[in-house]
């Protein structure tokens, strides 16, 4: 098949090698192992999910003999995640800021979430999902902290950043 490392939704060309020592082929058959079928001696199939497929072509001769054959073939997942929306950074007293944000979607499922920020580091912070909430402590009471947040799924593909917000942490006042 080609291409030999196929990602969801790219289309595969599979193409039959089999010879018959005493007459000719006469009929195909493909199974691609997600359901669909086909009848055509060279067929293409586009899978519509990462995963590993057992692919089985049986040969029909002219004297009605049969021979099947079988090999697996690996669909890889290249889709990011949505873009992450709602970011919103709020103050939470003495060098804290709260985020939230809406949860990200994606064709196989999200991970985690990579939340980038100008504060000290590390950046990004991890954030497992489904988590979409982070307190960001450490911070300078007075300087403002711009973030942004993306979705990371579990073949690693990263979504589109968030569109920045920014907050600035403020010292509790006395009463």
């Amino acid at each position: 098949y080609c291409p030999l490392f196929p990602t969801d939704l790219q289309i595969v060309t599979f193409t039959d090698n089999s010879t018959d020592s005493d007459g000719n082929i006469t009929s195909w058959s493909w199974e691609f192992g997600d359901g669909i079928t086909s009848i055509e001696q060279h067929p293409t199939h586009q899978y519509a999910d990462n995963g590993t497929y057992t692919v089985t072509l049986t040969v029909t001769d002219d004297a009605g003999a049969t021979n099947d054959t079988a090999k697996q073939i690996h669909v890889s997942n290249v889709e990011p995640p949505s873009k992450v929306t709602g970011l919103t950074v709020t103050d939470a007293k003495d060098g804290k800021l709260n985020l939230a944000w809406n949860a990200a979607t994606d064709n196989v499922a999200v991970d985690y979430y990579n939340v980038y920020h100008n504060g000290p580091a590390p950046s990004p912070i991890v954030v497992d999902h489904p988590t979409t909430t982070y307190t960001h402590t450490g911070l300078t009471n007075g300087q403002e902290y711009t973030y942004n947040v993306s979705a990371v799924d579990t073949s690693g593909n990263e979504g589109e950043k968030s569109d920045s917000n920014s907050s600035i942490p403020t010292a509790t006042t006395g009463g």
